[in-house]
């Protein structure tokens, strides 16, 4: 009975990419050619929804492929096929996205974080590497822009600088409230022993 919600989630997912394809059959093959690469991203997300914790690392290349299905989609749409060179940046927003997904059905906050810090990073990226190439390509990198560009990019450091450390210290703040408790347990139970066996000995010496 518990595998019936996980069931239904991979069903409506397989769902989603046999719309996703008839549509792009229906609309015409030569426009919508990507969605060949977004139905199976689609159904990796899918397993991962669905199959619990083993299938929850099929998150990572569910959101990998199905980034790039749409990135494909979106440039066959525009023609804009130069943009690929900053849309690569993308690639660590999807990655964190895959991350932080894993970390969700995993229930483990260290992927959460870490996939946010991908995302975050990532995203910066792909903002400022675009802004610089459109002002490259349009001629305009002169001017007032370039000053405010620095700015924004400044500011976007001084408000997230330790966020990577922030991610890994999280993980390490979770094992060590893991394992710290055993270890002080246990110290304490050296030091009483000691304690009684030092009193024993007192004990014997007055008798004597």
């Amino acid at each position: 009975m518990g595998n019936r919600p996980d069931r239904s989630r991979v069903r409506a997912w397989i769902a989603v990419g046999l719309i996703a394809l008839g549509a792009a059959f229906w609309l015409g093959i030569g426009t919508l050619w990507p969605m060949f690469v977004v139905v199976p991203g689609l159904i990796f997300l899918g397993l991962a929804a669905g199959g619990g914790r083993s299938g929850a690392p099929f998150a990572i290349p569910g959101m990998i492929i199905t980034g790039t299905g749409v990135m494909l989609l979106i440039q066959n749409l525009t023609g804009y096929w130069s943009s690929w060179a900053y849309a690569w940046t993308l690639y660590g927003v999807f990655l964190g996205l895959g991350l932080a997904m894993m970390g969700r059905l995993l229930d483990d906050p260290a992927f959460e974080s870490l996939g946010r810090v991908f995302v975050l990073v990532g995203g910066a990226a792909f903002v400022v590497l675009g802004v610089l190439m459109e002002l490259a390509r349009l001629g305009g990198l002169g001017g007032a822009w370039w000053p405010l560009l620095l700015i924004g990019l400044g500011l976007l450091l001084l408000a997230r600088p330790f966020t990577l450390r922030r991610a890994l210290k999280s993980g390490s703040k979770r094992d060590e409230h893991l394992f710290t408790g055993p270890v002080v347990y246990s110290s304490r139970k050296r030091d009483a022993s000691r304690l009684a066996a030092s009193d024993s000995q007192e004990h014997k010496s007055k008798r004597g």
